[in-house]
């Protein structure tokens, strides 16, 4: 659904994608979670060792969640969880280590997190690849680890979020306004272009929020996806420095990018808007700013179908352990 209940009627314009834009919808605006801490809560964050993951689990930290770092590279993380604990001693910070792009990697932390309510999930772990690389199931790094990954964990951690009455973000990205979800068109080897598959992924997130919303298999959870805006990321520095070269001055801190994931964490007032909303800067917006990216009719199904299909094997054997 585009649109919503707290009020942003039009896609937002490119300006307001800035450190600008980010300055005029907040002046004088408090932190949340100086307003509402987050003790006795778990959150978890994937790709949480620079950038807006580090950003997103350092407020939340701070807040007082229980926060967990999840991330490809341990000794990554576990300096995050240092930088985080300098800065805030008594925060609880854990640390895992998964591969978003790995099923197998994924099940092995579904297993290890079986028995923890979880909060909040943030997916927010995502990568540019130049050039055409796969998972160990074969399917493209950027889908694998940006949409199948995070439906997987979701998946296995589903009871887990439903004792929690829990929430799920997922960390878009403008170049989704570029790009039509066509799951006849998952990128391939042949004319790889490695901005381009990421904009499907990120296009793919914001179908899939939406899709889990209205899946009753997971019923009492909240979905959401959310754009950050144009902010100063060490993968926008190595995966479009083109882009980045124009950018640089006018782009977002990478706690500016988090903010708003921030406010969907702890704020109630997401319970007003419509399961499987699309946020900007706090409010609704509308998932599409141009009619030709919109999905063909199916495209949620096929999608649900298509993450289960190709993560089939590491769900049964979770479920069966379980």
């Amino acid at each position: 659904m585009d649109g919503g209940a707290t009020g942003m009627s039009a896609w937002p314009r490119p300006w307001s994608f800035t450190r600008w834009g980010f300055d005029k919808v907040t002046q004088g605006r408090p932190p949340l979670l100086a307003q509402k801490r987050g003790e006795g809560r778990v959150a978890l964050v994937t790709g949480a060792n620079s950038g807006i993951g580090f950003a997103t689990a350092s407020a939340l930290a701070t807040g007082g969640y229980t926060t967990w770092l999840l991330c490809r590279n341990r000794g990554r993380a576990e300096e995050a969880r240092a930088r985080i604990l300098a800065n805030a001693p008594d925060a609880r910070v854990e640390v895992a280590e998964v591969d978003m792009s790995s099923f197998d990697s994924i099940s092995r932390l579904g297993s290890r997190l079986s028995g923890t309510n979880v909060d909040v999930l943030v997916h927010n772990a995502g990568a540019i690849y130049k050039t055409y690389e796969t998972n160990e199931a074969g399917l493209e790094s950027t889908f694998a680890t940006s949409v199948v990954g995070p439906y997987l964990l979701t998946a296995l951690l589903a009871r887990n979020l439903e004792r929690a009455n829990g929430r799920v973000i997922f960390v878009a990205s403008g170049g989704a306004y570029l790009a039509k979800l066509d799951l006849t068109k998952v990128p391939t080897a042949l004319g790889y272009d490695g901005v381009k598959a990421y904009a499907f992924a990120k296009r793919g997130q914001i179908v899939l929020a939406e899709a889990l919303s209205a899946d009753p298999r997971f019923r009492g959870i909240r979905f959401c996806s959310m754009h950050p805006g144009w902010v100063d990321t060490p993968a926008l520095v190595d995966g479009m420095p083109g882009f980045y070269a124009i950018t640089r001055k006018a782009l977002r801190t990478p706690a500016q990018g988090a903010d708003t994931i921030v406010f969907l964490a702890a704020s109630d007032e997401i319970a007003t808007a419509p399961n499987g909303s699309f946020w900007f800067d706090r409010h609704v917006a509308n998932k599409h700013a141009v009619p030709w990216t919109r999905e063909p009719p199916g495209t949620q199904e096929q999608l649900i179908r298509l993450c289960e299909r190709l993560s089939h094997r590491a769900v049964a054997a979770e479920r069966r352990e379980g």
